[in-house]
């Protein structure tokens, strides 16, 4: 079976678990998805065969008994919602050599960032990320929240704040710089990097974009700032979410610039502290 990648890295985060799915039901499973997704995704199981290549897929296509893409696989399998939450533990993970190696860089810039503050040890690290991209130009306005936010809410707590963020703006960096944040984002490559790094926080804030995906399939404790009018796989009104066990969501209000809810980050990032 070939399964193919037809729409943006999120949903391909969200739906790769079915792959998992079709290959426990005795599929022969060939994965196709975006480069960027590629190193990811052969981890999920040495059996999958994945690729990127346009010159994969059309090969596969013609030495395969069925094809379907991604997305269609719940319906396929005739998945319900409570058999999609029996498949949502987690299922994604960095190879062992790309924890290794953002282990030691992360290490690296801990330390720098202890030092520099006069910290007497280590704090419980947060990732953030406050934009997603702006190839849809109205998701990105509806989803995002400018990044004075999230340091006005998160970055006087006793936790050393770590940007997700793959493209910061001067502005964003200098911000940054200022903050305290750490960002290594010169040397992300791809999504098997920022797993990597997610992998190492304590937890996540994260506005809807595809990092909210990543962390949810790593397991990672994730906050998830959902926009007033949220997308359909969020539901209604519902905190938790069926997809993703170490997700919560904290929907805004409308009119809501993200203060509303970010200040309910801060509430939920401070208890979690509290019991460490």
């Amino acid at each position: 079976m070939l399964v193919y990648a037809e729409q943006g890295y999120g949903d391909t985060l969200q739906f790769s678990r079915f792959a998992l799915t079709a290959k426990a039901l005795g599929a022969k499973v060939y994965l196709h998805v975006p480069a960027l997704l590629e190193g990811l995704m052969r981890e999920l199981d040495p059996a999958i065969e994945v690729s990127s290549s346009a010159a994969s897929i059309e090969r596969l296509q013609h030495h395969v008994d069925y094809h379907i893409a991604m997305m269609s696989l719940p319906f396929a399998l005739r998945l319900n919602l409570d058999a999609i939450a029996k498949h949502a533990q987690s299922y994604l993970k960095p190879s062992a050599s790309a924890f290794e190696r953002w282990q030691i860089e992360l290490d690296k810039a801990f330390a720098l960032k202890t030092q520099s503050a006069n910290r007497a040890g280590p704090c419980p690290r947060v990732g953030i990320m406050w934009r997603g991209s702006n190839a849809f130009p109205r998701n990105f306005r509806r989803r995002s929240v400018v990044l004075e936010r999230f340091l006005e809410a998160l970055g006087h707590l006793p936790i050393q704040l770590v940007s997700l963020q793959i493209d910061p703006t001067q502005h964003e960096l200098s911000l940054m710089q200022e903050a305290g944040v750490i960002s290594l984002h010169e040397s992300v490559s791809n999504f098997e990097d920022s797993a990597a790094i997610a992998k190492q926080l304590h937890a996540v804030v994260t506005v809807d974009t595809s990092v909210a995906h990543l962390c949810g399939g790593l397991g990672v404790p994730t906050w998830v700032l959902v926009p007033h009018r949220a997308d359909w796989r969020w539901m209604f009104e519902r905190e938790d979410s069926p997809w993703y066990p170490s997700v919560r969501l904290l929907r805004r209000q409308q009119g809501d610039d993200g203060r509303q809810v970010l200040d309910r980050a801060r509430a939920s990032i401070s208890a979690m502290l509290n019991t460490m």
